[in-house]
């Protein structure tokens, strides 16, 4: 009885879930929407000042032995308000307290 070589060979995955292309995208259409709907009703300040308060708390970070929560910018995203898994349980695994070797990694210095 031959066996065929083909029987062997790993299949490739497939594509997921025809659903998971868009959840992936919600949260991006779901900004995108309410910006729009701000520019409609507000005019195109309000939008752009929305989006610079973002990137400002966006770069606000701790020093790197600390975690950061990052709150002010789930705040403002509106993040905070869903209950997720990593809310639940911490997977944070990288978590030093020498901070001196810390910041020079961050900063490159070894």
């Amino acid at each position: 009885m031959a066996t065929d070589a083909s029987l062997n060979k790993p299949k490739t995955l497939q594509q997921g879930h025809p659903l998971q292309e868009s959840e992936s995208k919600y949260l991006d259409q779901k900004d995108a929407m309410r910006l729009s709907t701000a520019r409609n009703t507000f005019g195109s300040f309000l939008p752009n000042t929305l989006e610079m308060e973002r990137s400002i708390v966006s770069k606000i970070q701790r020093i790197p032995p600390l975690k950061s929560s990052n709150l002010s910018f789930e705040l403002l995203t509106g993040e905070a308000y869903d209950l997720d898994v990593h809310h639940v349980f911490d997977f944070d695994s990288e978590f030093s307290i020498d901070g001196h070797r810390a910041m020079e990694k961050k900063l490159k210095m070894k």
